[in-house]
């Protein structure tokens, strides 16, 4: 096995088992412990100092909102508005991308609450803040304008249920799939990861009908999310960014 897979393998179980240690206690505590835990453990571990990792709001120039998010990564050289500690208001240029992590990924019909539902809607509001940044590579041909969206479970449903649920969404809300999809899903009990197909971290495949690329190996779910979270910073820090923060402030009325 090589040196790489081999320690992802043992971040994967080292997560399984803090989990399994953390569900124990049944307190809603335990839901903000394992965001802490996972920050910690994996995103401090793993990725570079240029990324910062709070909870909070993204605002846009319209002074649209997206309510609370879990984890959002933002540049380190960007402004942030921290009301707390680690709790801030983030302007939609500096967000690199955000993480909704669910230590249970609960599903039920739409009419009803779940986990994957609140997920689903808040990457709806996510998606659609304006956003003057975007991350492309003309040589892959990919443009991505929204912000970045994953979904972190460190349990939940088989791969197969939770690719027909994430298409129901779409049809049952009459919204296209750009609304709301998440660009990488990552179920860590079940082992296995969605990866968007649209050239930007894997070659996209011939059939546009496959909207994920999909793997099911306990240590590679991992290896994805490394991958894939890598290469939006490499993205994101490939160009100078800087955007006129002054939109934020000027009448509404001016930027409509």
């Amino acid at each position: 096995m090589r040196t790489l897979v081999k320690h992802f393998l043992n971040v994967y179980n080292n997560l399984q088992s803090q989990y399994e240690l953390s569900s124990v206690a049944k307190h809603p505590d335990v839901i903000g412990g394992l965001r802490e835990l996972f920050i910690s453990n994996f995103l401090r571990n793993h990725l570079p100092n240029a990324v910062s990792y709070s909870t909070g709001e993204i605002i846009d120039k319209k002074d649209k909102r997206s309510g609370q998010i879990d984890i959002i990564l933002h540049s380190s050289f960007l402004p942030t508005i921290k009301l707390g500690s680690d709790y801030g208001l983030f302007l939609s240029d500096t967000v690199i991308g955000v993480i909704e992590v669910k230590s249970d990924l609960t599903t039920a019909s739409w009419e009803n609450p779940s986990h994957l539902k609140s997920a689903l809607d808040s990457f709806t509001k996510i998606r659609s803040l304006h956003r003057t940044e975007k991350l492309e590579d003309s040589e892959k041909s990919f443009s991505i304008t929204h912000i970045p969206c994953v979904l972190f479970a460190f349990k939940g449903i088989k791969k197969e249920t939770l690719g027909e649920k994430l298409e129901s969404y779409g049809k049952y809300f009459k919204c296209s799939q750009d609304k709301y999809m998440p660009d990488i899903v990552v179920v860590l009990d079940k082992g296995y990861s969605f990866v968007r197909n649209n050239n930007f971290l894997y070659p996209k495949t011939v059939d546009d009908n496959n909207i994920f690329l999909a793997e099911n190996r306990k240590e590679i779910c991992l290896v994805d999310f490394f991958l894939y979270l890598s290469r939006l910073i490499e993205v994101w820090y490939s160009k100078p960014r800087f955007s006129d923060f002054n939109d934020f402030f000027t009448n509404l009325n001016d930027n409509m």
